[in-house]
């Protein structure tokens, strides 16, 4: 049965730092070590960054792979040289790295510009039907969610002017936007994103909405939340502290 992990943010002072170490651990007890990063974040020099970063994440964790790859193709092979187009894995090359790994990482980034790369390279399908662990950072949570919810705002890879709402890969029936660190009746967040969008937005997207510190593991009807409670927007209103039994619920949601 597949695992999935939504990372908003991860740093020793989550609360439950040492249990969400033991779970993940007990996750990959007795698995290959193998892990595979996908990204598709401006060119692979940057790429590569996230990679390490997230993989200093996870030695704090506890988690050292043994093997590791990093997914990186070109979306636009015009522009490539020989000697890259040569380097470049084919589909059947990704897709048996995928199903030969432990973990499948999806990095942060431009979430449009992750799930188009991951459909162009006909990766979607299989992350769907994955078994292994799964975890998404950041933008790459919403890449995993039902639907990406992009409000207006610079997300430092472009500028969105308007709210963008397309199909993620629907690995659960949940819609996440992650770093939605919040105080009552704060009207603006982080990189100048309007509380109020996410709100309008929720009156036709139900959204849960993890905060900074924030991670959410589930698996089959199994939910944990690690750190802290996430908000869920919902038909216009802001409901704080949703706990994992009201998790539970929005998964099973048709």
């Amino acid at each position: 049965m597949a695992i999935y992990y939504y990372f908003s943010g991860i740093t020793p002072a989550n609360k439950n730092w040492q249990e969400l170490k033991e779970t993940l651990n007990d996750d990959l007890k007795g698995k290959r070590g193998k892990i595979t990063f996908i990204g598709r974040i401006g060119n692979k020099a940057k790429s590569k960054t996230y990679r390490n970063g997230a993989s200093k994440k996870l030695k704090e964790l506890g988690i050292n792979m043994q093997e590791g790859t990093l997914l990186w193709n070109d979306m636009d092979s015009s522009e490539m040289t020989k000697q890259m187009l040569k380097q470049r894995m084919t589909e059947d090359e990704m897709i048996e790295t995928i199903l030969e790994s432990d973990i499948v990482y999806i990095l942060g980034g431009d979430p449009i510009d992750q799930i188009n790369y991951l459909k162009n390279n006909k990766l979607d399908g299989i992350l769907r039907s994955y078994e292994g662990i799964v975890i998404g950072s950041s933008s790459g949570l919403m890449v995993m969610s039902k639907k990406i919810i992009i409000p207006p705002h610079n997300t430092g890879y472009k500028t969105y002017h308007e709210s963008q709402i397309v199909d993620g890969l629907a690995l659960t029936n949940l819609s996440i936007f992650p770093h939605f660190t919040y105080a009552l009746n704060q009207k603006t967040l982080d990189d100048n994103i309007e509380v109020a969008d996410l709100v309008e937005i929720s009156y036709s997207h139900e959204l849960l909405a993890l905060q900074d510190e924030s991670i959410l593991r589930c698996s089959g009807d199994k939910v944990n939340i690690f750190g802290e409670q996430p908000y869920l927007l919902s038909n216009g209103n802001i409901k704080e502290k949703v706990d994992e039994a009201q998790v539970k619920r929005l998964l099973r949601k048709q």
